[in-house]
């Protein structure tokens, strides 16, 4: 995984370890290590994923040369950039997609299970390799547990994103903090807060749960300034 961003880093790597524990993935910092040299042994590896923005390198642009070496793995790009709908994204995609890549995704909407089904298709096609034994694939002794798991990482991952895309936006209008909901202190009215769900129509989502309730609930907060006549809005136009 070539990627330099951190917090992707480990949401990506907890999702692999979870869904495909028996795989062994190493992490490729440009900006720390540099850019992969000639002598780099692309055989060694199954399947790259790859940011296209690395720091000062244009991903794109380093894969239109790398990608046409001789054992180069299959490569999937999980993309950085915020504005997915511009022209400069779409010239990205399509440049990817001729030269031969898996797929491109945008970390920003990412599906996790469409994520999990490109990756099944290249491992299932690469050669044989030595096991590497691993501790959650010990615990996955049923079917039943490893569809309960992947369910779980999924969800984790998608958590871990939204909870980094609110931090890097901003949330001063909630009673509470990022932090707050992390460290398990985030709390609206008698309801704690389980995790951050997303925004939509003007509106944080949250899971939350109540004392005395098993099962969580999900709940809309929306933030509303007073008119200047010092009525409340309507909540819809």
């Amino acid at each position: 995984m070539m990627d330099v961003h951190a917090k992707h880093q480990r949401v990506m790597r907890h999702f692999l370890e979870r869904v495909h524990p028996t795989v062994q993935l190493s992490e490729y910092d440009p900006q720390a290590l540099g850019m992969p040299s000639n002598e780099f042994q692309w055989a060694d590896y199954d399947l790259l994923l790859i940011d296209n923005e690395l720091g000062d390198i244009d991903g794109i642009e380093w894969l239109q040369s790398e990608s046409k070496k001789e054992k180069f793995p299959p490569f999937i790009v999980v993309s950085s950039t915020k504005e997915t709908d511009t022209p400069a994204a779409m010239e990205s995609v399509i440049k990817s997609i001729r030269m031969g890549a898996v797929n491109y995704l945008f970390k920003k909407k990412i599906q996790f299970t469409q994520l999990n089904e490109n990756i099944t298709k290249v491992l299932e096609k690469a050669p044989k390799r030595p096991d590497i034994k691993s501790k959650t694939a010990a615990r996955m002794n049923t079917a039943e547990r490893a569809i309960q798991d992947i369910q779980t990482a999924v969800e984790d991952t998608q958590h871990e994103i939204q909870l980094a895309m609110a931090m890097i936006e901003g949330h001063t209008e909630w009673p509470f903090t990022m932090e707050d909901i992390l460290v398990g202190k985030a709390t609206i009215a008698d309801y704690k807060v389980i995790s951050y769900m997303g925004s939509e129509m003007g509106g944080a989502t949250f899971k939350v749960k109540r004392d005395g309730l098993d099962e969580p609930q999900v709940m809309y907060y929306i933030h509303r300034r007073k008119n200047k006549d010092g009525s409340m809005p309507d909540v819809l136009p």
